[in-house]
């Protein structure tokens, strides 16, 4: 990078789903496990050409003992959870204690670690994808950056604030936050609060809530949004987020360098071949991106894709803008109310 940018190193935390004990497994299929999980680091460090870090339940259990007891116990209102995966949001982001726990003496100096979720992805240059976004964000001094945040005073629909009621007993509901976890910053000093206030003690909740909500609580932990960074990401690095994003929607914007984080993006595979095009000097010879009858989550009713349309999230799709047309004439030409029974009706 510019000598003028913070300088980042790029590793890849592979999730790999063992057993929260050893002692579940035999030694001889305990050891084939780790020979596996030795062949797959060395995959996916020659396949990214970027440092690996494979981690499990079982490193985070060795870490934080306490941590594994509430798990198995489900507490913090992890048992209250309807879904294993929602139930994993309670414990993943303990997997940069097994990083730091393990390579952070190579990274002395380290001030802040990015965590993104693979279906974040940024629509800019390939290259340095990563270089707006770090180098914009230099300009914050916050332990917690995240995309957005809302406090339970503003928005007290969210499940997860009445599921994890106890360990927020006593937090004013102002100061109860929930914000996007699936990209965020974090300091090297927030980090060790983590550590040593909470995994370390056992004390889990739903990270969405926790993240923002435990820097609140601590004393001098600064928390902040994309868009309080002075001529940083807000201006620079639009944050995009939907049910579930086209993949071909995103390259087009990659191809124009718009400098959108989108998420999420579950198919990612048009994304790959747009990387190894670039990377081939092709990309003019990609096939643009064709829109679908209709993108997105606008597909999910007529009245939501109305809504969605005007508020430009469908801009590419011309069925949902038909619609929003349509649904705009009908409401001037109808009497009062009977647009509304309408769709109500219709629904």
């Amino acid at each position: 990078m510019a000598a003028n940018l913070p300088t980042a190193s790029l590793w890849l935390l592979y999730f790999h789903d063992m057993y929260w004990e050893a002692g579940s497994l035999s030694l001889q299929r305990y050891a084939s496990s780790l020979a596996r999980t030795a062949v797959e680091q060395r995959k996916w460090q020659q396949t990214h050409k970027m440092e690996v870090c494979i981690w499990s339940p079982l490193d985070v259990a060795r870490l934080f003992p306490a941590l594994l007891a509430t798990v198995r116990a489900g507490g913090g209102g992890l048992s209250q959870e309807p879904a294993v995966h929602e139930q994993r949001y309670y414990w993943l982001h303990s997997s940069l204690a097994v990083w730091h726990a393990v390579y952070a003496h190579a990274y002395p100096s380290a001030r802040y670690f990015w965590r993104i979720e693979p279906d974040v992805l940024l629509a800019s240059v390939p290259g340095a994808p990563l270089s707006p976004l770090i180098g914009l964000a230099g300009g914050s001094t916050a332990d917690v950056l995240l995309p957005r945040l809302t406090s339970q005073a503003n928005d007290r629909w969210y499940p997860h604030f009445y599921r994890m009621g106890e360990g927020l007993a006593g937090i004013a509901l102002e100061r109860r936050l929930w914000g996007l976890v699936s990209i965020g910053r974090y300091s090297s000093a927030y980090l060790r609060t983590l550590r040593d206030n909470y995994w370390a003690k056992g004390i889990v909740g739903y990270e969405e809530v926790t993240l923002p909500t435990w820097c609140l609580q601590a004393d001098g932990c600064r928390l902040a949004e994309f868009n309080e960074i002075k001529n940083g990401l807000q201006d620079h690095v639009v944050w995009r987020f939907g049910f579930n994003w086209d993949c071909g929607l995103l390259v087009d914007n990659a191809r124009r360098g718009t400098n959108e984080l989108w998420h999420p993006v579950k198919q990612r595979g048009c994304y790959l071949e747009y990387l190894d095009a670039f990377e081939a000097g092709h990309v003019d010879d990609l096939a643009p991106w064709v829109p679908m009858h209709c993108a997105g989550w606008c597909r999910w009713s007529e009245e939501n894709c109305v809504i969605e349309a005007k508020k430009g999230h469908c801009v590419d799709c011309e069925h949902c803008l038909q619609i929003a047309a349509n649904a705009t004439r009908a409401r001037q030409e109808s009497p009062p109310g009977q647009h509304a029974r309408r769709l109500r009706e219709r629904a």
